[in-house]
């Protein structure tokens, strides 16, 4: 009798040696697959939920740097007008004596642009900011004219909840448009011999 033959037959005696089936691994890999689909399932869902919320924070940061500095600017104006655009009133503009300020809504941010009237310097800009409100946000211009003319603006994003993907988030910033420049006139007018003792 041959080695090969030998060592064939003790093999075939040895208890439990047995090997895998086609479909045993076939069924493993499916297992395998199905793990690594719901993994990674998951973890788009997690990056979905953590960016939510880095943009939920970064907006709750902006809108009040944003309502700040538009009652600052709102209050000091002497006049207040929108600026049409093709879908209705994408610019709000603020007029001092020699400044104007606009503030132009675009792509999810509002950017402020304060311009020079001087004469020897109209259009140049003298300073810019922007604050960015989400790419999904809405934004619209409202004046209310009156003996104090009113401004409006409104702000509308989706929510972030989990539960209701159509629920809307809706910030309203109002602000006094020449509030400060009424107060100065009501002094200058309350002072002895009113305004014109003054320029006496």
């Amino acid at each position: 009798m041959s080695e090969r033959s030998r060592l064939g037959r003790r093999w075939q005696r040895l208890p439990g040696r047995r090997g895998y089936s086609l479909i045993s691994m076939l069924m493993s890999i499916a297992i395998i697959s199905l793990a690594l689909t719901s993994v990674a399932i998951a973890m788009h869902a997690m990056y979905g939920v953590d960016r939510r919320l880095r943009d939920q924070v970064a907006y709750e940061q902006t809108v009040p740097r944003l309502s700040l500095r538009l009652r600052r600017d709102a209050h000091a104006a002497g006049g207040v007008r929108l600026g049409e655009g093709t879908d209705g009133p994408d610019r709000l503009i603020l007029e001092y004596d020699a400044e104007q300020v606009e503030y132009r809504a675009e792509a999810g941010r509002i950017v402020r642009t304060r311009r020079s009237l001087d004469e020897q310097s109209a259009n140049v800009v003298l300073g810019r900011e922007v604050y960015s409100l989400g790419e999904q946000t809405d934004m619209r211009w409202h004046v209310v004219n009156g003996a104090v003319p009113r401004l409006e603006l409104e702000i509308r994003r989706p929510a972030g909840r989990i539960d209701s993907a159509d629920a809307l988030q809706v910030d309203r910033i109002v602000a006094a448009v020449g509030l400060h420049a009424n107060r100065r006139t009501a002094t200058r007018q309350a002072a002895p011999g009113g305004s014109d003792a003054a320029n006496e």
